[in-house]
């Protein structure tokens, strides 16, 4: 009778819930990647890599919304000081680092991650990142193809494009 003691089913269904991540984040299902890292990292918490992978999973989850959220990249409120900014982006491309980290997508976090904290340490970058939050927040929706071919040529405050040409950052109702 062969039987597996509970902590040997544990570690083998850690590991079986780690590929199984690996296999969601490559499919680019990043929030079940994130489930089935956390779950591995239940089940046997020595499992090396499931908290990066979780951590990765997360980071690409975030990095699929439009616009963006800087703050939520780097775990920061948006009252977040230069310090705080340098802190959280020193932790978190430590543990993103591709040379450290094997997750399947852990380059595209540590661009995610550096890209959150070029744009919370360059001030008009914050200032256009929070603008955006804000008129999401209010249900302010992103032009549509039809404001693509108006042929508006006030320059946009943002790029300097010609509004509803070329400039892809223009919000309506302004």
């Amino acid at each position: 009778f062969n039987c597996l003691l509970p902590m040997e089913a544990n570690k083998d269904e850690a590991q079986h819930a780690l590929t199984m991540a690996g296999v969601a984040m490559e499919a680019k299902n990043y929030e079940k990647a994130a489930k089935f890292a956390k779950t591995a990292g239940r089940l046997d918490p020595s499992l090396a890599g499931s908290k990066q992978m979780a951590l990765t999973a997360n980071i690409m989850f975030l990095s699929t919304a439009k616009p963006v959220n800087a703050y939520m990249v780097l775990g920061l409120s948006n009252t977040a000081d230069a310090d705080s900014i340098k802190q959280s982006f020193r932790k978190l491309s430590l543990l993103l680092h591709p040379d450290k980290n094997t997750s399947p997508c852990a380059p595209q976090a540590f661009v995610t991650v550096n890209n959150a904290r070029d744009t919370l340490a360059d001030p008009h970058k914050r200032m256009l990142l929070d603008l955006d939050l804000r008129r999401e927040a209010a249900g302010w929706k992103p032009q549509g193809s039809a404001y693509a071919a108006s042929s508006c040529s006030t320059p946009c405050y943002r790029c300097g494009g010609p509004l509803g040409q070329h400039c892809s950052c223009w919000w309506p109702n302004v």
